[in-house]
């Protein structure tokens, strides 16, 4: 009976231990099963100037079945969350990721991925600017990443001009996001202030266009640059035109239309033009009923000057009628 007994006592002390280690191999599978691979940066400071693309680096040493997604996020510094562009997705109010920011995806199987970062250069003289961005793995992410990225930003100078043309009452939602300004027609339906085509000319003393029909693409807003080392001394006009209109809407309305024009770094400035929504408009031809003298700028040098028609300025005077005389002989200008 005593060895009946001790059999059973070796037998449950067997069943335990096994248990004991059974449960001991499934926490190390556990573990084993569901630590995150860390995904390393290889640099973290950066001085550019705007414009400059940026790459940052990522590696890990366990590459993943699935995806790790990460988000880049504007934690501090100067530059404002418009200052800048990345190669990833902007994130949207509804998609769980917290404040606006980038989000993105470091491949299935890959040990290597990169991102880029861009400053954007813009129009505005800023001066140096900073910029300090968090690149971290949200959440229930399958990858661990939490790294703080600096970057210094030059402003960009030049004796080039930029000119832009813009019509479409862009607003930031509550997120952040931009939104297309929106007007109703009869039905009540919205229809976006781009409907309406707009486009703009810069013409020289001999009316030659020399943006090369840059900003009559069809593009809301329409850009130009215009490089020093092509243009001579003189005078140059800068005449939006609206091209063409869009659905008609229930109320007549006033465009928030704005002419920026900017020397890089150097100066910068904003004129609002006239224009309604039943305006005449020069379709099928350019600058064929819906132009606007809008501007002269006159280049000495390396220096610059913009003049408004409207300012009654000497430079403008005595060239206003014979412009337009010339205009109206123009009947073959054609969009892009």
């Amino acid at each position: 009976m005593k060895k009946v007994y001790r059999n059973k006592f070796l037998l449950s002390v067997l069943l335990a231990s096994s248990v004991l280690v059974s449960c001991e191999d499934d926490d190390s599978t556990l573990n084993e099963r569901y630590s995150k691979p860390v995904i390393a940066v290889d640099q973290t400071t950066f001085s550019v100037t705007e414009g400059d693309e940026i790459t940052i680096n990522l590696s890990t040493l366990a590459p993943m079945s699935g995806s790790m997604e990460f988000k880049a996020e504007l934690i501090g510094g100067t530059a404002s969350f418009r200052d800048y562009n990345t190669s990833g997705d902007e994130t949207v109010e509804d998609d769980g990721q917290g404040i606006i920011g980038h989000r993105f995806s470091f491949p299935a199987y890959a040990t290597e991925h990169s991102i880029t970062i861009t400053p954007e250069l813009d129009m505005f003289v800023e001066g140096a600017e900073t910029m300090k961005l968090r690149l971290y793995s949200m959440g229930n992410a399958n990858g661990a990443l939490d790294q703080e990225i600096t970057i210094n930003i030059a402003d960009y100078v030049s004796n080039d001009i930029a000119i832009k043309l813009d019509w479409s009452k862009t607003r930031a939602n509550r997120h952040g996001n931009l939104e297309e300004g929106h007007y109703l027609d009869a039905d009540g339906d919205e229809h976006p202030y781009t409907d309406y085509d707009f486009d703009f000319y810069v013409f020289d003393a001999d009316f030659n266009e020399v943006s090369g029909f840059a900003a009559a693409t069809g593009n809301a807003p329409e850009k130009a640059v215009l490089l020093n080392a092509d243009l001579a001394d003189g005078d140059y006009y800068i005449i939006p035109d609206l091209y063409d209109s869009g659905t008609d809407p229930a109320e007549r309305f006033q465009f928030e239309i704005n002419l920026e024009v900017a020397k890089y770094g150097v100066w910068y400035h904003s004129m609002p033009l006239t224009y309604f929504s039943d305006n005449a408009v020069s379709a099928p031809n350019g600058l064929n009923g819906g132009e606007t003298l809008a501007a002269i700028l006159t280049k000495s040098g390396t220096t610059y000057t913009l003049t408004d028609f409207a300012s009654g300025d000497v430079l403008a005077s005595g060239r206003v009628a014979q412009l337009k005389e010339r205009i109206k002989a123009i009947k073959n200008i054609r969009r892009k």
